[in-house]
């Protein structure tokens, strides 16, 4: 489905493979990014020894799975508001460690062409909020 590569002596994975929550990097692209500014965030997320493997998904391609994915989570209202046009390209990574999560989103959020980076730990925690309130 999307262009995989091993970093650092990691193994390559498809989109297919399901990233522990703990694990899961996600670099979200603005959605008109081009081909150089993909390439440098490429190369950036290449070099991160924390890293150990990247899956990215064109536009079509974070589509798809933005409708698998929502679709296992039972997110119907969610579901029916997406588009085609809606999800961004998005690098999905998996940390070598929980703990080199933060240092992989420090690398790259700051980079021309990102628009956001989640976690698996920021995701635990927004899905803890839907259900119980925010932290105070």
């Amino acid at each position: 489905m999307g262009l995989s590569w091993p970093a650092h002596g990691g193994h390559v994975a498809s989109t297919a493979t399901t990233i522990p929550l703990a694990l899961s990097v996600d670099v979200f692209l603005n959605p008109a990014i081009g081909a150089y500014q993909t390439s440098v965030v490429r190369g950036e997320l290449k070099l991160n020894a924390d890293i150990e493997f990247c899956s990215y998904l064109d536009k079509r391609q974070s589509y798809s799975y933005a409708v698998r994915l929502l679709k296992s989570e039972g997110e119907q209202p969610v579901l029916q508001s997406l588009t085609a046009a809606t999800p961004p390209p998005v690098f999905l990574c998996r940390a070598k460690a929980a703990s080199d999560a933060a240092a992989v989103t420090g690398a790259v959020d700051h980079l021309p062409g990102v628009h956001g980076v989640t976690t698996g730990e920021s995701e635990v925690q927004e899905r803890s909020e839907l259900k119980t309130g925010p932290r105070r």
